[in-house]
């Protein structure tokens, strides 16, 4: 389903989140039961300064985005293209403090955070060629191809694999949740958080 509804309608595949997952919903079960209430906010891909921002190998390796810089090409799998939703850290923190301070409406709910929308996997290319102002090339590979050369481990080429597009429509009806920034402008503002910390240089430094 896009976009993704808070509640799930399969279960997870990573171990970890699925575990996580199912405990907010056992403690959203228990919220207002013994005086206290439970908010659960589901925040997507997180981007923005403070962290290397996701890459088109679907991971935070700084040497991909020096390849990115350099105008290298970016392998993509073949077929119908994933939505890639980065969300800026501000924005989540936001929704945060929306519910902090709407603690009647926010309580006992699940929230997804998210941007405004997502795009697919040759714009996230795109963007990327925009910010470090080169031409990437996109080559088309096979899927097993793409998931035993390129993206080996499933945490990268899930990615690529499943839609990242959160239904933020609860959030905005219930908290008034609008995000401040697009997938553009936060990946934008993740490479210049790189820039002025020297993950990257530019070739004049």
């Amino acid at each position: 389903i896009v976009p993704i509804p808070e509640i799930r309608q399969e279960k997870c595949l990573f171990e970890g989140y699925e575990k996580r997952y199912q405990e907010i919903l056992q403690m959203l079960g228990d919220s207002g039961k013994h005086r206290a209430v439970f908010t659960a906010i589901m925040p997507p891909n997180i981007c923005g300064p403070g962290k290397i921002p996701l890459e088109t190998s679907g991971g935070r390796n700084i040497a991909v985005h020096r390849a990115l810089m350099e105008g290298n090409p970016v392998y993509l799998p073949d077929g119908p293209e994933a939505l890639i939703g980065p969300c800026d850290a501000s924005d989540i923190a936001n929704l945060f403090a929306l519910a902090v301070n709407n603690r009647i409406a926010a309580a006992g709910q699940i929230f997804n955070a998210g941007s405004a929308y997502s795009v697919t996997a040759s714009q996230f290319v795109n963007i990327y060629s925009d910010i470090y102002g080169v031409d990437i090339p996109i080559e088309k590979v096979p899927w097993e191809i793409f998931k035993k050369d390129i993206c080996p481990d499933i945490g990268q080429w899930w990615h690529f694999y499943a839609h990242m597009q959160p239904d933020i429509s609860k959030a905005h009806k219930l908290l008034d949740y609008s995000p401040r920034y697009t997938p553009e402008e936060t990946l934008a503002r993740a490479v210049d958080w790189m820039f002025a910390n020297k993950l990257l240089q530019t070739s004049i430094n």
